[in-house]
């Protein structure tokens, strides 16, 4: 589903992450474990090429931990289109979620946390990670990184105990420290219900609490334009500097094959 029908009692939290990191998993292990309510793909494949919003029901454990003055709101959980869908257009991805952003403001509803999702494999960290991880910092914002929450995922896909705790320390003290620094929180959350409901646990006390909004959010309430934001322009600079550098492996690759024809001539 898209935009949901929200009241101004309403939260949503966000999931970011790129594509394959596990967003639509989380969600489901939330929602409904034994059925598949956001889509999912076994490979890379972009499975969300749109927003979606999906009810946490009503009868989940988690409104339990919420505080009893703010338990007349329901919350939804949002599934973003990795940056890196739409054949690299991260641009396209980022204004899905500025619209829902703009839809919960004007509904009254509140936007309760983030959450971002990163692979534990492969260990290396790439400079795409790093461009994304600038922008969720951008759309956060100084003071909402207290709702934010850094997931790592996948460590299943290796047995050996040491090896996914350099991954998780590299993660903490080098790539994340600054925004744990500013408040944001990191777990590791396997493919499991208890996992997820865990990680959703950890919002109940702040996700209904109306104090600091996403930096993206209150760009957006004085200026529309998601292009006109700071993390609009970072992705558009990232977009373009993909491109250019794929034209340029291109045009490589090209004059080569060309030097090759010319040799055998």
């Amino acid at each position: 589903m898209g935009t949901p029908d929200l009241n101004s009692r309403d939260s949503i939290i966000l999931v970011f992450g790129r594509t394959g990191s596990g967003k639509s998993t989380f969600i489901n292990n939330v929602i409904d474990p034994e059925h598949e309510v956001a889509p999912t793909d076994p490979g890379f494949d972009s499975c969300t090429e749109q927003v979606g919003s999906y009810l946490v029901p009503l009868e989940h454990p988690f409104y339990q931990h919420v505080p009893k003055s703010m338990r007349s709101g329901r919350l939804f959980l949002v599934d973003t289109p990795g940056f890196d869908a739409f054949q690299g257009n991260a641009s396209r991805a980022f204004e899905e979620v500025c619209k829902m952003l703009i839809s919960v403001n004007d509904k009254g509803a509140q936007v309760g946390g983030m959450v971002y999702l990163c692979r534990c494999f492969p260990s290396k960290v790439g400079g795409e990670h790093l461009a994304d991880l600038r922008v969720f910092r951008e759309i956060c914002g100084t003071a909402f990184l207290q709702k934010a929450v850094l997931c790592v995922t996948g460590s299943n896909l290796c047995n050996r105990k040491e090896v996914i705790e350099n991954r998780l320390t590299g993660l903490r003290d080098k790539y994340w420290a600054s925004l744990i620094e500013g408040g944001a929180q990191m777990k590791l959350l396997e493919n499991t219900p208890d996992s997820a409901n865990e990680v959703l646990i950890t919002f109940a006390q702040s996700a209904f609490r109306r104090d600091h909004l996403p930096a993206l959010l209150e760009q957006l309430k004085h200026d529309h334009n998601p292009q006109s934001t700071i993390p609009g322009k970072i992705i558009r600079r990232n977009w373009i500097r993909q491109l250019t550098g794929k034209t340029l492996d291109y045009m490589r690759k090209l004059l080569g094959l060309n030097r090759m024809f010319v040799k055998s001539v």
